[in-house]
């Protein structure tokens, strides 16, 4: 506090009961002199009277973890031991937080007796992320002004994890039919502990144990690849989801582009498959996070905490560069993929060198060609077209270069399911995808 900004207003008393007193003696005006002892007394209350102190407040968050859309209501506890004035009390929240009750700044006044007072509002999150609540921002003013404003900060931060709101995916009846995907999930995953059941005797595939070599067989067949015992595992089919977050998931709404209803996408395809025993993989594309396998509810709290943590696009690690980096699981557990992406002509060409560079793994691995590749395309073009003028015909030109891409990608081996987001409703993308899970 400054003493130029603590004499100023009592300069201005003093000047003013001068004046009165001057004015009033040469008028022959008693009241004036009376008057002044007013500004005289506001004067010595000035220089008597602190500004509120001794403030605390205690901040009690209802969650710390929430999901998308829930509501969060914060309780703040106010004490204010000392002083005479006005306390300010803002709680800034982070920028995706929706108020829906209640207020985040609030103004008490400060009286002769301790001040207490119970505070609450309540707010949502719109998007999904690991955000902070700052120490709550307090400014107290003098009750006349005669002292300088001060502002600190109360309290600790908070940290609230937003969960992502997965989409509910659900078994249907579906008949009976061939399915596309040339390794189906029914098959047993060659993850998981391995059982005393024989199943066959094969030539040796890298990241076989050595203790597996069958050697009196090997030598039988006079063979120069060594041939292996293998033994029936638990579990089902590993499933390996791939999530593109490269530059092609931004068009769209800040809260509905195609990168966060695909983060939707894996959190329900996760949900539904870790708990029908299905061994879940997570690679997450551009940022170069890679989930290993597992099932079950643990499996699934690991995938969702991790896509709560992706923010935003990135090109540090793109399709190739995580295929590599996966390499290991690939031929290890041999995976349906299910690839989660925006298919334009920008990442056409990645897209099908991944699709190339996997087929090159399975064949290392199963002899066998085809690739059981599922590719999810989330086009935002029907909500991003309907911004502009000519919508009929950004629209037509969509849907044309589309149809080219996805005949491009199927002549590679690659089942693919277009979601156009706005005309066709999550359900109907599901029920493609389940009648391609078996």
């Amino acid at each position: 506090m400054s003493r130029a900004y603590l004499e100023a207003p009592v300069s201005s008393f003093l000047t003013l009961a001068f004046v009165l007193i001057i004015t009033g003696s040469f008028l022959l005006l008693p009241f004036l002199i009376y008057l002044a002892a007013v500004p005289l007394v506001f004067a010595v209350a000035s220089l008597l009277v602190d500004s509120p102190s001794g403030v605390d407040i205690e901040r009690k968050i209802s969650k710390h973890r929430c999901k998308t859309g829930e509501e969060v209501e914060v309780s703040l506890r106010v004490k204010v031991e000392k002083g005479l004035g006005f306390v300010v009390i803002r709680e800034k929240l982070p920028e995706h937080f929706e108020l829906t009750e209640g207020s985040n700044v609030h103004i008490l006044v400060k009286g002769l007796r301790k001040l207490e007072k119970n505070l609450t509002y309540s707010f949502k999150c719109t998007l999904r992320g690991e955000y902070v609540i700052p120490p709550t921002d307090v400014e107290v003013i003098h009750v006349l002004g005669a002292r300088e404003p001060a502002r600190f900060r109360v309290g600790k931060a908070d940290t609230i994890h937003v969960l992502p709101l997965a989409f509910s995916i659900r078994r249907i009846r579906l008949p009976p039919s061939k399915s596309k995907v040339p390794l189906p999930l029914s098959s047993t995953s060659r993850m998981g502990p391995v059982t005393t059941d024989f199943r066959e005797i094969r030539e040796y595939r890298y990241g076989d144990p050595v203790k597996f070599i069958n050697w009196k067989a090997t030598a039988r067949r006079a063979s120069e690849t060594p041939l292996v015992n293998e033994y029936e595992r638990e579990g089902r089919k590993t499933v390996m989801i791939v999530l593109d977050a490269t530059d092609s998931m931004l068009p769209g709404p800040r809260i509905g582009n195609p990168l966060e209803l695909g983060v939707k996408v894996v959190a329900g395809l996760a949900h539904y498959l870790s708990t029908r025993s299905f061994n879940v993989m997570l690679v997450v594309a551009g940022h170069g996070i890679i989930v290993p396998p597992g099932t079950g509810s643990e499996q699934y709290v690991r995938i969702v905490n991790t896509l709560s943590k992706v923010r935003g696009v990135s090109n540090k690690a793109g399709l190739r560069e995580v295929l590599k980096m996966s390499k290991r699981w690939i031929v290890e557990c041999v995976p349906l993929v299910v690839l989660i992406t925006n298919v334009t002509y920008s990442n056409a060409d990645e897209v099908e060198e991944f699709i190339s560079s996997l087929a090159a793994y399975y064949r290392a691995s199963t002899r066998k060609a085809r690739v059981p590749l599922i590719i999810i395309d989330i086009s935002p073009y029907v909500e991003v077209a309907a911004e502009y003028k000519h919508r009929e015909l950004l629209l037509a030109y969509s849907q044309y270069a589309k149809k080219s891409l996805h005949s491009r990608l199927r002549r590679q081996g690659a089942v693919t399911i277009r979601w156009d987001v706005g005309r066709t409703r999550f359900g109907q993308v599901a029920a493609s995808l389940l009648r391609l899970i078996r």
